[in-house]
């Protein structure tokens, strides 16, 4: 495992962190239920990346576990701010997303040897 793919994950985290918190992103786009999208591609992304990262189920069940809470705590604190709303559908997405991205990747690694995966024969 190489540390920049490492690093590239916690940056995506960080990502959303950063977007969770700030003013709500205005994309011009009208599409049903936009930010429940967004919300499963994100934490679908980051599960993914870290289940290519590391083949340990142990490990898979404790990222999942944490960014569920990380998920959890900041619906709770946008749930404080003025200009953000916390929502449990949020929180759905959020745990859709991590086991969608879960699920797509545990196949795609025995493909990609370098990512943490053993050859298959």
């Amino acid at each position: 495992m190489r540390p920049s793919a490492v690093a590239l994950g916690w940056l995506m985290v960080a990502g959303i962190v950063v977007l969770s918190l700030g003013p709500p992103p205005e994309t011009g786009l009208e599409v049903p239920h936009e930010d429940k999208w967004g919300h499963l591609l994100a934490y679908g992304s980051i599960m993914g990346w870290f289940s290519l990262l590391y083949r340990s189920w142990t490990a898979r069940w404790a990222y999942l576990a944490g960014f569920l809470l990380l998920g959890i705590s900041l619906e709770l604190i946008q749930s404080q701010m003025a200009m953000r709303e916390g929502s449990s559908a949020d929180v759905l997405a959020n745990l859709s997303g991590l086991l969608l991205g879960l699920a797509v990747a545990v196949p795609l690694g025995h493909r990609f040897p370098g990512c943490g995966w053993p050859r298959r024969s």
